[in-house]
C-alpha cells in the first residue's frame, strides 16, 4: 500500500448498531475494517428511505483504497508506455484528470 496514511485496506460495507439519544438502537450503514475494530465512515440509517443510496455510497467508499492504488498503477503504466511518443490531447487530458483524482485522494504534502 502506498503511504497515504489512511486506514489500510481492505474496507467493507456493514450495518452497525449504535444507541440513540433515546436509548433505542439505530442500525447504521457503515464502512469498516474487516474485524470491525474501526469505522471508516457512517453513511446513513438502515431502513431509512434513502437506505439504497447509503448502501451504494458505502460500497464506493469501501472500494476507495483499491481504486486509488489501481489508478496510481495505471497512471504510471500509461506514462511509461507513452514516454517515447507524445500522448494525443485526449490522452493527456485523461492522464491529467487521473493525476488530479489521485492528488485529491491524498492528504496535502504526500
Amino acid at each position: 500500500m502506498h503511504p497515504h496514511h489512511a486506514t489500510p485496506a481492505p474496507w467493507f460495507f456493514g450495518v452497525a448498531k449504535i444507541p440513540s439519544l433515546s436509548g433505542d438502537l439505530l442500525h447504521i450503514v457503515v464502512v469498516q475494517t474487516p474485524n470491525a475494530d474501526r469505522v471508516i465512515a457512517i453513511l446513513g440509517l438502515a431502513g431509512a428511505p434513502d437506505e439504497a443510496e447509503s448502501i451504494a455510497n458505502s460500497h464506493l467508499v469501501a472500494a476507495a483504497p483499491e481504486l486509488l492504488v489501481a489508478l496510481e498503477e495505471l497512471t504510471i503504466y500509461v506514462k511509461n508506455i507513452c514516454s517515447s511518443e507524445p500522448l494525443q490531447s485526449k490522452g493527456n487530458q485523461l492522464l491529467g484528470r487521473a493525476q488530479e483524482a489521485i492528488a485529491s485522494a491524498k492528504p496535502s504534502g504526500i
